[in-house]
C-alpha cells in the first residue's frame, strides 16, 4: 500500500472514531438522567461503546505504531519528538480506558456513578487530542513528505 493510501485510510478510520466519541458522549450525558434505569442503560451502552472504541482504536493504534510512525522516524527524523508523544498519547488513552471500564464495573457492583463522568470526559479528551494531533499534525506532513511506496517496506529499519 502507498504511504499515501495508508495515511488517507488512518484518517477515515479517525472519523469513524470520532463519531463513535459522539455516541460515547451522548451515552456519558444519559448517566445523569433522572431515572436509575436510565443510567443502568447508559452504563450498558458504555459498555458496549468502550468494546468498539477498545477495538477499533488497538487495530488504529498498531497500524501506526508498527508501520507509520517507523517509516516517519526513518524518513523525517525531525518529527520523532511527534512521534515520541504520540506514542505516549496511545498509552494515556489504553490506561484511561482500563480506569473507565474499571469504573463501569464499580457502577455494576454498587450502583454509584462514583468517577464515571470524569473518567469518560478525560477518555474522550485524550482520544480526541490523540487524534485531531495526528489528523492536524503529522498527517499532512506525511502525506506531503513521505516518499515510500510502501510503508511495510519501510518499518524493518525499526525492527
Amino acid at each position: 500500500m502507498r504511504s499515501r493510501e495508508f495515511v488517507n485510510t488512518l484518517r477515515e478510520k479517525n472519523s469513524i472514531i470520532r463519531g463513535r466519541l459522539l455516541d460515547f458522549e451522548a451515552a456519558l450525558d444519559q448517566t445523569t438522567g433522572s431515572s436509575y434505569h436510565q443510567c443502568r442503560h447508559a452504563i450498558s451502552d458504555l459498555r458496549d461503546l468502550c468494546w468498539v472504541l477498545g477495538n477499533e482504536t488497538r487495530y488504529q493504534f498498531w497500524q501506526e505504531e508498527t508501520a507509520l510512525y517507523p517509516a516517519v522516524e526513518y524518513q523525517l527524523p525531525r518529527l520523532r519528538w511527534l512521534v515520541g508523544e504520540l506514542r505516549q498519547e496511545h498509552d494515556v488513552f489504553r490506561r484511561a480506558l482500563e480506569d473507565f471500564r474499571y469504573e463501569l464495573d464499580y457502577f455494576n457492583l454498587s450502583g454509584q456513578l462514583r468517577n464515571v463522568l470524569r473518567l469518560g470526559g478525560d477518555l474522550t479528551s485524550i482520544l480526541r487530542r490523540c487524534i485531531d494531533r495526528a489528523d492536524d499534525e503529522l498527517h499532512p506532513i506525511v502525506l506531503k513528505e513521505l516518499t515510500g511506496e510502501n510503508l511495510s517496506e519501510l518499518s524493518f529499519v525499526s525492527s
